[in-house]
Formats: structure tokens, sequence, C-alpha cells
């Protein structure tokens, strides 16, 4: 029974259900911006260039009523600015330069982008979603809303990365919440809602906040918990009946097989729980919409501490009732 009960915490710490990151976070490569993908101009699915070539554009459509406050294309080294520690990108998501206001003046960072995968880009993120890439493993193509798709040997790298060979697309898919634009806006872009945060990963670098009419970066991180004790406060250690009601809530997870409603992550059904069943568990984190894979397992480790101390009473049982015939 131990090493069932292991074996499962395993494959719960490896699931890939109900996250944002189905389908693989292809974000992981993106701290510099060396590392992008030029689709070479291909087709890659209707995508809306202009949403990436300007500091002032929207969230989807809608008019912010914002006023321009990057400048309509990449500033030129020498330019003055005002705004300090603004930034501004401009291009595609797969390849990206850089603009940032420090002391009153541009400075400016322009990627070199690796060339596009020998056979191009798929037409659609459907299409790419999954299949082999031409051996140009790192390249990247841009779709419509702005997602991306990667070209990797790790296509679901959260909790372990699981290596593939050959290399497949993994594409990202579009943010849960309807509030946020579906694929992560470049800084600078405008947005409406002020004090607004959209989480696309959890790298750092990946969360998104709205402040005085454009998209920021943010210094907190995005989605992944972090253990030290140093990033958290207020710590109290569970006793014994508290770690039997975690217990008892893992017990009474209904558990589901699904497919995704997005196209590009449909085709394959996965296993896992539905957050709606059970909103206030640990294991749920519903400001992102998803499962807090840190807390869920967390959980699976109070059913096993519970059942371990279950079996050693019954070992003590068994020891006394044998000495006593």
């Amino acid at each position: 029974m131990r090493r069932l009960l292991a074996f499962t915490l395993l494959l719960a710490a490896c699931s890939d259900s109900t996250t944002t990151d189905a389908g693989g976070d292809a974000r992981a490569d993106t701290a510099t911006d060396t590392g992008r993908t030029d689709t070479g101009g291909v087709d890659s699915g209707g995508v809306d260039t202009g949403r990436f070539e300007t500091g002032t554009s929207d969230t989807g459509g809608s008019d912010t009523g914002v006023e321009p406050v990057c400048p309509p294309a990449l500033p030129d080294p020498d330019g003055s600015c005002t705004r300090e520690g603004l930034i501004c990108e401009y291009g595609m998501p797969s390849c990206l330069s850089r603009a940032e206001c420090v002391g009153g003046g541009w400075q400016v960072a322009v990627p070199r982008c690796t060339p596009p995968p020998a056979g191009g880009c798929p037409a659609t993120r459907e299409d790419a979603q999954g299949a082999a890439c031409p051996g140009d493993e790192g390249a990247r193509c841009d779709y419509e809303g702005g997602l991306v798709c990667t070209c990797t040997s790790c296509p679901n790298p959260y909790p372990v990365c699981m290596e593939v060979d050959p290399p497949v697309w993994a594409c990202e898919a579009p943010n849960a919440d309807e509030t946020c634009p579906v694929g992560q806006p470049n800084l600078g872009t405008a947005c409406a809602m002020d004090a607004q945060v959209c989480d696309y990963g959890c790298e750092p670098g990946e969360r998104r906040v709205c402040e005085g009419g454009v998209w920021t970066p943010s210094s907190q991180p995005g989605g992944c918990p972090m253990s030290t004790r140093r990033a958290k406060r207020e710590i109290e250690y569970l006793d014994g009946p508290d770690v039997d009601a975690l217990a008892a809530q893992v017990q009474h997870t209904r558990l589901a097989t699904y497919e995704y409603i997005d196209p590009a992550l449909s085709g394959r059904r996965h296993l896992g729980f539905i957050i709606e069943d059970q909103p206030a568990s640990y294991s749920v984190d519903p400001e992102r919409s998803q499962v807090d894979l840190y807390g869920y397992t967390s959980m699976l480790v109070a059913a096993i501490q519970t059942q371990e101390r279950r079996i050693q009473a019954l070992e003590r049982e068994l020891s006394r009732l044998r000495v006593e015939r």
C-alpha cells in the first residue's frame, strides 16, 4: 500500500491537469531576447502584426482611450524620454526588440533572432501543437492573439521535464482569464484596467501589470510557488487533526477525464479534477482558474502521513495481540 501511495504522489506531481500551462508554456526560454526566433515573414495564422509593432496598441481590439506612451517605432538610442523605467517592446512575440527609459534616454536592445524553421511555420497553431518540428529545436512561430509555438524536446516542463525525441511543437494556451489579453502583451502597449495583473507563466518576467495605462513587468514572480522560508511569513505547522482533514479531502476528490476546449490542445484526453467541484480547496488557485500543484501535492503528502500513522497503530495493535496469545 505504501508503494501505491508513493506512486500516486508521483503521478499527481507530474499531472498536467487543468492548468493554464497546458500544452507546454513555451516561454521558459524568454528571460533573454536572444532566444527568440524570427518567423521570417511566414504567414502564421493571421497575426495582426500592428499589435506588436507599436507601443500604443490596445489589448485585443478595444479602444482604451489611453494617450500614447511609447514611441510608435523602436526609438533611436540617442533619443530622450521622460517616463523613467518605462519599457517598450517592438516586433513579434518570438523576436522582440526592447527600449528602456533610463536617466532620460533610451537604452535599446535588438535581439539576434535565429532563422525560421527549415520547413517554415505550420499554417495554424492547431496544426503545430504536438506535431514533429523540422529539427530546429528552439525555433518559434507566432500565431493569432500573440500566442507562440516553440520547437522543443521538453513540451511539458512542469513539474518535471519529460523529454521527447524528435522535438515537437509546444504551443501556448490562451490566458484563462477572459479579462486579460489572450497572449502575453508587449511591454509598453496600452491597457485599460489599472492595477490589473495577468500571468503568462511562473518564470521571472512572465507577469504583466497594468500601470499608468500601459503593460509593465512585475517585480513579483508568476504563479509558481517558492518553498524557501525567506519568502514566507506567518508559518503555522499542521497538527494531526489538520493533516487528517486534508487527507479526507483527498479521499473525496472526484477525478475526471476531459479534453481542452482550445482546438490546439484538443485531441487527447487528460486526467485530473475540476476546480469548480472544490473551489475552496488548497489544491485550487481560483485567481488563475487553475490547479495549485504545490498545494495539491502537499495534500497528497497529508494523505500519506495519515495512512502511515494508521498503519503504525495497526502494527502496534497486532504486536500486542500476538504477545497476549
